[in-house]
């Protein structure tokens, strides 16, 4: 019998964020006061780094680092599996991406891609902590060091994940984190570099120094944005409209519903900076991500324990590919990521079937039209941009649609 769904996707915001974010706009405190050397502060001790610098967004961060820490014209080694802005990033900052190809379990950059990837022009590596699990970064910091470059984590997807101990962002020369709209700690925009690099850190707070505070016009419109996503998917309103809305267009293949859930759709190559992400973090962006810190460990274990199903539910189904499965703290799980060659009949099928998962959207930057001149043959990179399927393990998400999701995948492969 056809159920609705809860929807594959729900941000970690909430009414007590909405309300701050109502009084801050209101107030004098929206663009100055102690909340974000407080958030440095606390982010600094979590991660377990000697610096930590508030930016506004990720990706700004990611410009930064690599502005300040490798000269321009050197290369910089990336996994081509990640969004089109991290490889325009390097480019603004007058780098070379070049691509190492992924590994095909774990979506993760690949250590022997990368040994042999660098050369005397190679100024750095940047790692990327895919769907929250932390790739083989102290095998691919060895490598770096005895090459003698630095190492740059992105760990937007994986704030809080750790290895025995160790925080995802503590192993490079300088990290990375998001709290943009969809991530685990969301202040609707935001970000943070921690690094043990006291000078890269003064670089970055000099030139941040420089740029006008996050507008509130600016911050105002991804804040609408998390309302209107937050009222999609509210239950009711989700089962009522929304879900009928995607699954409709989906089957149908309608690209103006369809592109609503998709992320670069238009990727286009930077040669400079857009003006609105030049900007420094208001004082309402880290009073947003403060409280949430605490919370981060409790809403893990709840993805770690929806990927526990996952895992005991798919294992035996040879014609899939699914992540492995962590409970130790290396993998929080922003998704349950599996790849399957036919994910398009997959996802059609198991929406048939009244379960509401879907796609991913990310791409393979390494075959893009935009950076043709860096193009480079990465087999499983281009495999995953055309089969990885997530699966929802959002905090909140009922165990009851994990079980009926993991059905619905059984009965398409005739496991039921």
């Amino acid at each position: 019998m056809f159920s609705l769904p809860p929807a594959r996707l729900r941000l970690s915001t909430s009414m007590r964020e909405y309300f701050k974010v109502m009084t801050g706009l209101a107030s004098s405190g929206y663009a100055e006061g102690p909340d974000v050397a407080a958030l440095e502060s606390e982010l600094a001790e979590r991660v377990k780094t000697t610096e930590a610098v508030a930016v506004p967004l990720a990706r700004t961060g990611l410009y930064l680092i690599f502005k300040h820490l490798i000269p321009k014209g050197r290369k910089i080694i990336m996994s081509p599996y990640t969004v089109s802005e991290v490889v325009n990033m390097a480019i603004c900052a007058g780098l070379e991406p070049v691509f190492a190809d992924i590994d095909t379990a774990t979506c993760n950059i690949s250590p022997e891609a990368v040994d042999v990837m660098i050369d005397d022009d190679t100024g750095g590596v940047l790692v990327t902590h895919f769907y929250g699990l932390i790739c083989e970064v102290e095998r691919l910091g060895q490598i770096c060091r005895e090459r003698g470059i630095p190492m740059i984590e992105d760990a937007a997807q994986a704030f809080g994940a750790q290895i025995d101990g160790r925080p995802a962002g503590s192993f490079g020369d300088a990290a990375v984190f998001s709290f943009n709209l969809y991530k685990s700690l969301s202040s609707f925009l935001g970000g943070a570099i921690v690094t043990n690099n006291a000078a890269l850190a003064e670089k970055v707070r000099i030139e941040l120094a420089g740029y006008p505070i996050m507008p509130k016009r600016n911050f105002l419109q991804s804040v609408v944005s998390g309302l209107i996503t937050d009222l999609a998917t509210h239950p009711l309103i989700y089962g009522l409209l929304t879900y009928r809305v995607l699954r409709f267009g989906f089957l149908k293949n309608v690209d103006a519903i369809n592109n609503r859930v998709k992320n670069d759709i238009a990727p286009v190559r930077r040669q400079q900076m857009p003006s609105s992400y030049l900007k420094r973090t208001s004082n309402l962006q880290a009073k947003l991500i403060l409280p949430q810190l605490t919370e981060i460990e409790d809403r893990i274990i709840e993805r770690i324990n929806c990927a526990r199903m996952y895992d005991a539910g798919l294992r035996d189904i040879e014609e899939i590919s699914i992540p492995p499965f962590r409970d130790d703290g290396s993998h929080c799980y922003w998704y349950y990521p599996i790849q399957f060659s036919n994910r398009t009949n997959l996802v059609a099928m198991v929406m048939k079937d009244g379960c509401d998962i879907g796609p991913s959207y990310h791409r393979n930057c390494a075959d893009m039209s935009c950076f043709q001149e860096f193009n480079q043959t990465c087999p499983a990179a281009a495999f995953a941009a055309d089969a990885v399927v997530y699966l929802p393990t959002y905090p909140g998400y009922p165990h009851a649609a994990v079980r009926r999701n993991i059905m619905a995948i059984r009965r398409y492969f005739g496991r039921a």
